[in-house]
């Protein structure tokens, strides 16, 4: 499920195939925080994009 989710570009990229106790899944999870945070301030949702 989540390979889609990342296939439609609500994800970001190689989120879905990283281990889960990979390093790089907490710097994927922040920088995850961050794109929300940004499009929150622009008031972007979801149901915007598509």
């Amino acid at each position: 499920m989540q390979c889609l989710v990342e296939a439609m570009g609500m994800a970001l990229p190689y989120i879905a195939m990283t281990p889960a106790a990979a390093a790089m899944k907490a710097r994927l999870a922040i920088e995850t925080e961050r794109q929300i945070m940004k499009l929150l301030e622009k008031d972007i949702r979801s149901s915007n994009i598509h």
